[in-house]
């Protein structure tokens, strides 16, 4: 008898034996795939795949939706591949943790001038968050604020995200209030399998009237940026609105709005740190400051596109979950000054 032949009176054999001692129903499952396994020894790959691909649900057991995957099951018993078909939904497999979201602005009664103001927070889940949604409420009649600028029910307003569909992500949404007022904000998270969080509520107010301007503190970050389409190598010292008291590289940004973006040029003979008392004004102000440092050999059609590139990772940076630059950024606002 051939070796083939002798691998299949033996599983046949094993799977006899465990079927005499299953229930009727895990009986049945076990011999279709006894009978599917069989079929891959006497037929091509292609067709063993093909009638495992299209079994029954109920004969596999199974009850949820289905993704491919490639089993090396059907090798290790008779070094034949097999494709299975692995079962998604029902038992244990089911994702049913609810995601977490926290909001970093506002802070609890936190006072905003009149205009627009950016929430912004960060989500989690052990599988993925799908979205994070923000409501607005008024406090002194619980009236919902929605997207045609009126107010009345509960509505939901989707913020965006540093990274979707990941464990951890940071979000924001900008909104403009149009009068002074108490307000909450409500925040909740939806992970990649429709689970919802508890919500998360601010209280903040919008205030009208004359204020004083905020003086922020200037925080820095280094990044080596390379362009590896051209080979230029651009180090860049990127200078950041930081929360007032706070400075030097790593402080924590300023919260609850974004800001411009300027990119400056040095002269022939200087540095991005050249004009550091120049970005250090401006950053005081509200603008983001990048300052790259650019390549012996001042060509000014280069120089175009290194500013291109820096601002296109600047902004990369703004729209991803990594700090401080994380919705930083007002993508709508960007300049330049220098060379």
């Amino acid at each position: 008898m051939s070796p083939e032949g002798k691998s299949l009176m033996s599983v046949t054999h094993l799977f006899a034996r465990l079927f005499g001692r299953l229930s009727p129903k895990a009986g049945f499952t076990t011999l279709v795939v006894c009978a599917l396994l069989v079929a891959g020894l006497h037929a091509p790959a292609s067709a063993s795949a093909a009638a495992l691909s299209t079994a029954s649900p109920s004969l596999l057991g199974g009850t949820g939706s289905t993704s491919d995957s490639t089993s090396t099951l059907g090798q290790a018993l008779f070094r034949w591949p097999v494709s299975l078909r692995r079962w998604r939904g029902g038992g244990s497999t089911t994702d049913t943790t609810v995601p977490t979201v926290g909001v970093s602005s506002p802070g609890s009664n936190q006072s905003f001038p009149v205009g627009t103001v950016r929430f912004a927070g960060s989500a989690a889940d052990g599988v993925g968050v799908a979205s994070v949604k923000v409501s607005i409420q008024r406090r002194d009649d619980g009236l919902w604020y929605r997207s045609d600028g009126t107010w009345g029910s509960q509505a939901w307003h989707t913020a965006s995200l540093g990274s979707t569909n990941s464990m951890s992500t940071s979000w924001w949404h900008d909104w403009t209030s149009t009068a002074a007022g108490a307000y909450t904000l409500v925040a909740q998270a939806v992970d990649t399998s429709g689970n919802t969080s508890t919500t998360k509520s601010v209280a903040f107010n919008a205030t009208s009237g004359s204020t004083s301007p905020v003086q922020y503190g200037v925080g820095t970050m280094t990044i080596d940026l390379v362009d590896v389409s051209r080979g230029r190598s651009l180090p860049t010292t990127v200078y950041y609105p930081a929360q007032p008291g706070t400075s030097g590289s790593g402080a924590p940004a300023a919260m609850g709005r974004s800001f411009p973006l300027v990119v400056v040029g040095h002269g022939a003979q200087g540095t991005g740190g050249s004009a550091a008392q120049l970005h250090q004004f401006l950053v005081k102000s509200g603008y983001v400051i990048a300052a790259p440092t650019f390549p012996s050999g001042f060509q000014f059609t280069s120089m175009a596109r290194d500013v291109s590139f820096v601002i296109t990772e600047i902004l990369a940076r703004s729209g991803s979950s990594l700090a401080p630059l994380a919705g930083l950024v007002d993508a709508e606002h960007i300049g330049y000054i220098g060379t």
